[in-house]
């Protein structure tokens, strides 16, 4: 038992004494290497917005868009020169084109009136009008009067006005057309757009006679000589309390107490050459231009979207802003562009960065340092970046650690050229020549003590102070060969390496005892503000240390991956932050937020996710690759991109996703509803919008259904989902799906609701379920009126063979009295001849008794006389055979006999003898 007891107390002892790491301590040599920079190389940054492109191969008709507009759906509605029209729910393009009812494939505007129908103007054939799911086309052969139709809007009193080329303009009130001329007031007969104020005025833009005003029935017009800064007006809005023209040539103007104020490219505009403009729902005024792209007007200042930044064309044509300050364009040749309005702006080498792959951030005084993994350094200051490398004179185009020691000093860390220190008395290079163990750093950390911490890639870690480095170089036991980074806490200092988690606290290293389902590999490490130890790593997912405890984040919602975690940090308003190689997390304190109560949860954070789809351009974030700045604005080195997000800005998004029905299969197969319900197979009283039947009742073989249902949503359709029941027949609903195709099978007979909920990329869940009802019939046998029938014949015909058989069991009693009646009389017949028969047996037997007395006496006589005769036989057969020889004589005397002898009597009347002579 002793041996025992010492044997484990060695091994306790030298698990604890391998498990602490012994320092070395090193002197380092000086003076440092001063190095001097030349003049920085100047770069100018372009930043590239999160722009979505859509073109042929997605789905549209062809390249050259004209008109885009939102319906109070939420759908994108588009027309196309040459290609129709159609609409995008923010997944998948339906187009319409002449097949479908369309007057014309060259579509110069969509228009939604107030009550919700979508009218096209055509350039060539009149317009048309999209309702219940169909088109109505207006021609010159139903009175309309003109071909080509520039625009289309709405009057106070629902009047819809039309913009014609050649003819002027004309109103229609739902069922007549008037035309308005040049002879009635109007500038030209060549009218480009028009627009109803406010106020009931309705304006005129005209191409190359200025604008037009009809104010009750009084037309005013106004031209350069008034003050417009071009005659081809060609687009009209209201904003900021006043009319807005816009020109082709001239830029825009303000048009307020008969004054026209200009903003044109010396203000800012992209460019002067107009196409058409907007108020957005977010307030600001979007505008197209043929040539520069788009521009987002505030009223002070204009901000830019072009092909630099990542438009698909600069010639656009029309914009509108969706319900999520999406800003949607079509240009002319490049398709639709939408600028999703999130947080995200990425940089890259083609737009003006030093390189794409960023490896470390720090803020100072002087702006934004940014570490290149074979660029070198660069100093960001606006749009502005100052490019220092080799060329330079910098040691090390591979910058992979920033850190700050004080207001005047801060560190870089290069891969293969050491230290670089950056303070007062410039810049001085600190290496393995010093007695710097490594050269190849790879994270650097500034405590609260003012120690540098330095890991390297090889050869160990330690901390610089007063110019000696206490360094832990790896052993045998302890040997880990990437150094990522240092957390501190409570005058503890933590380490992540590929070899588990270290702590440096009372001049003594040790290793933090982890879960082995944590592994090894700990690639970043921060102190949170409630004192927890947040842990990524590589493979194995985001861990919270508290106190000895550790958490381990599941993956939850959408998030594909939560397995490699390659930095984790901490805002200032208490967001937790996590870059992934697929992207990055968000953890947000709940603080009884009610829009974020359908997120996933973990401790007391609700996670939402970003990606691509999302805004997150970066795919692969990079470990330590952060910033937070003075604007709390969050930069992230990602893969090959620098990415910045306004976390202040960052929307977030209530609305929930459109539904509708589009289409029920029966089995699979198109249901073709007008021969159903005239055959009386599917009955129903109207129609939906869509085309499908109201409330239907099928036959009750028709219960193999599929309901299609498409939602339309534009802001990040990939990320929303439905959940769904057929109430009637469940009553719990499905899992979140993806999935818009509803098939129930062998539905039985009954009423029923198909009751869908839509799910945004936020969780939140619409308020109210979208519901279509209709019934499954019961086949005739089962019907009621067939079921009362049955029971009534059944009770009929039960009733029948009862009345059948009481008649036949009447007449059987009849038939049994008079039997009864006859034997009776018969019985009382063979009672008496019986009672008669009887005297007569009695005398018999006394006769009978009699007579048995003599034929006894008479039996005995003759017994004896039997006995007598036998007696006297059985002597005479003694004596015959007493004479006859026996078979000893025979025996005796004869060689070969034999004796047949077989009398007909006892006794015979013949015999044989023999005797020897």
């Amino acid at each position: 038992m002793n041996r025992i007891c010492l044997i484990f107390l060695f091994t306790a002892f030298f698990y604890s004494v391998s498990a602490q790491w012994k320092p070395d301590t090193i002197v380092l040599k000086k003076p440092y290497q001063q190095i001097n920079l030349s003049k920085a190389e100047i770069n100018y940054l372009t930043p590239i917005y999160n722009i979505n492109k859509f073109n042929i191969q997605h789905g549209l008709p062809n390249s050259y868009i004209t008109s885009v507009v939102t319906d109070r759906k939420g759908y994108l509605w588009f027309g196309s020169s040459g290609g129709g029209c159609g609409r995008f729910n923010g997944s998948q393009f339906e187009i319409f084109t002449m097949s479908d009812g369309l007057p014309s494939n060259y579509i110069q505007k969509i228009f939604e009136d107030r009550r919700g129908r979508i009218w096209a103007a055509t350039y060539g054939n009149g317009i048309a009008k999209f309702e219940n799911n169909k088109w109505e086309a207006y021609t010159d052969s139903c009175g309309f009067p003109g071909k080509y139709v520039w625009d289309i809007a709405e009057d106070k009193q629902g009047n819809l006005w039309f913009a014609i080329e050649r003819k002027g303009a004309c109103i229609y009130n739902g069922k007549t057309f008037k035309l308005f001329t040049k002879e009635d007031g109007l500038c030209s007969p060549n009218i480009r757009c028009v627009y109803c104020d406010t106020e009931g005025n309705i304006w005129f833009g005209s191409d190359g006679r200025g604008v037009t005003v009809l104010t009750g029935n009084t037309f005013k017009s106004y031209t350069t000589e008034n003050g417009l800064p071009d005659n081809r007006v060609v687009s009209v809005c209201e904003w900021k309390n006043a009319i807005w023209l816009g020109t082709y040539g001239g830029g825009i103007c303000r048009f307020n107490n008969n004054t026209f104020t200009i903003f044109d490219e010396r203000n800012g505009l992209a460019n002067n050459l107009i196409s058409s403009f907007t108020p957005g729902k977010t307030g600001k005024l979007l505008i197209a231009t043929s040539g520069g792209g788009i521009s987002v007007f505030n009223g002070n200042h204009f901000k830019n979207y072009s092909t630099l930044n990542g438009l698909s064309n600069d010639i656009t044509i029309s914009a509108c802003e969706d319900d999520f300050g999406n800003i949607w364009t079509g240009t002319y040749g490049g398709g639709i562009s939408v600028i999703m309005n999130n947080s995200f702006t990425s940089f890259n080498k083609d737009k003006g960065l030093p390189g794409n792959v960023v490896k470390c951030l720090l803020e100072t005084n002087n702006g934004i340092w940014m570490g290149f993994s074979g660029a070198g350094m660069g100093l960001m200051k606006g749009d502005t970046v100052y490019h220092y490398s080799t060329q330079q004179g910098l040691p090390s185009d591979y910058i992979l650690a920033f850190t700050k020691q004080d207001e005047n000093t801060w560190w870089a860390g290069s891969s293969g050229s050491g230290l670089l220190q950056f303070g007062t008395e410039g810049i001085k290079q600190i290496s393995n020549w010093h007695g710097l163990p490594g050269n190849y750093i790879l994270s650097l950390y500034s405590d609260s003590k003012k120690r540098l911490w330095i890991g390297t890639y090889g050869t160990g870690f330690g901390f610089l102070s007063n110019d000696s480095l206490l360094w832990f170089t790896p052993n045998q036991t302890l040997h880990p060969e990437f150094i990522h980074s240092f957390a501190e806490h409570n005058d503890s200092i933590y380490i992540g390496t590929d070899a588990g988690l270290f702590y440096f606290n009372n001049n003594i290293l040790q290793q933090a005892a982890t879960p082995k389902e944590m592994g090894e590999k700990i690639k970043s490490l921060m102190f949170e503000i409630k004192g927890r130890l947040w842990i990524g790593t590589s493979g194995n997912g985001l861990w919270v240390k508290t106190g000895n405890k550790f958490a381990n984040m599941p993956v939850q919602g959408t998030i594909p991956s939560l397995n490699n975690i390659e930095s984790v940090f901490q805002s200032p308003d208490g967001k937790i932050m996590a870059g992934l190689w697929n992207g990055m997390i968000q953890l947000i304190p709940q603080n009884n937020q009610d829009a974020l109560k359908f997120l996933p949860e973990f401790l007391e954070f609700r996670i939402k996710y970003f990606s691509d789809n999302s805004g997150f351009q970066g795919y692969n974030c990079l470990t330590n690759s952060y910033l937070i700045d003075k604007q709390n604005r969050l930069w992230m080195g990602a893969g090959q991109v620098l990415i910045r997000s306004d976390i202040d800005a960052a929307p977030f998004s209530k609305k929930t996703p459109y539904i509708e029905l589009i289409e029920i299969r029966r089995q699979f197969s198109p249901i073709h509803w007008k021969n159903l319900i005239d055959s009386g197979i599917v009955k129903s009283a109207s129609y939906s919008i869509g085309g499908i039947p109201e409330n239907p009742s099928f036959r009750y073989d028709y219960n193999h259904l599929t309901f299609t249902i498409r939602t339309a949503y534009l802001n990040n359709h990939k990320a929303s989902r439905i959940k769904y029941r057929l109430q009637g027949l469940e009553h719990e609903f499905s899992p979140p799906t993806d999935v818009y195709d509803i098939t129930y099978s062998n539905i039985p007979p009954g009423n029923y609701c198909l009751e869908v909920y839509s799910i945004n990329e936020n969780g939140i869940t619409s308020e109210k379920p979208f519901q279509y009802f209709f019934s499954i019939r019961k086949p005739w046998w089962a019907t009621t009126w067939f079921l009362s029938l049955v029971i009534l014949f059944t009770i009929l015909v039960v009733y029948s063979i009862f009345m059948y058989r009481i008649s036949l069991l009447k007449k059987r009693q009849k038939i049994l009295e008079l039997k009864i009646a006859q034997a009776t009389v018969e019985i009382r017949d063979k009672n008496d001849e019986l009672k008669q028969q009887n005297d007569e047996i009695l005398a018999q037997r006394d006769e009978i008794e009699s007579q048995r007395d003599q034929v006894t006496i008479q039996k005995k006589h003759i017994e004896e006389i039997h006995k007598d005769l036998t007696d006297s036989i059985n002597y005479a057969e003694r004596i015959q055979r007493s004479f006859m020889a026996t078979n000893e004589v025979l025996t005796a005397h004869l060689k070969d006999y034999f004796v047949f002898f077989r009398p007909k009597d006892v006794v015979s009347g013949d015999f044989y003898w023999a005797g020897k002579l």
